[in-house]
């Protein structure tokens, strides 16, 4: 197991919607459904709860980007597809957002990303999973390039003063 540590934020999609349809029994119903689709969907290790509402929190020990993002579209297929067993015409659907634990970072900042990466997955139509936007790179600022060298090929040349924004 590695070091990594990944967060999934789980929405169902329209679900107040589902409840003034269905009624409030069949929403704790659908929310009992959804929880046994992301426990059977995790490993002994990893843990989700209720994380109020119609959200659900998972946190996947060990797992980076790419492993969280497939748990997690594993997740949404299964609510997807499996769904019907709630009744006919009771299409039930998730969004999920998901974040990487970056060292020395707080849980506040964890969760606000995998939120942030949720809201995106709404926004982008629902009924699917996001990973956090990638990480701004702090790369060097490269030399510009005077042709000013006796034989007129390009020479590095040192920022100005003051241009370092």
């Amino acid at each position: 197991m590695g070091k990594n540590l990944s967060f999934i934020m789980l929405d169902i999609d329209h679900f107040k919607n589902f409840n003034d349809t269905w009624g409030h029994q069949e929403g704790d119903r659908a929310l009992a459904f959804v929880a046994r689709i992301i426990r059977d969907s995790l490993r002994e290790q990893d843990v989700a709860t209720r994380y109020g509402g119609e959200e659900f929190s998972i946190v996947l020990a060990g797992a980076d980007l790419l492993i969280a993002n497939i748990v997690a579209e594993r997740i949404r297929r299964s609510c997807e597809t499996r769904s019907l067993s709630l009744g006919k015409y009771k299409t039930l659907t998730v969004s999920l957002g998901i974040s990487l634990f970056r060292p020395g970072e707080t849980p506040e900042s964890l969760i606000r990303r995998a939120d942030e990466a949720l809201y995106r997955a709404k926004r982008n139509g629902r009924n699917r999973a996001e990973a956090e936007a990638p990480r701004p790179s702090h790369a060097p600022r490269k030399p510009s390039l005077s042709p000013s060298a006796a034989d007129g090929s390009p020479r590095p040349q040192a920022p100005k003063k003051g241009s370092e924004r």
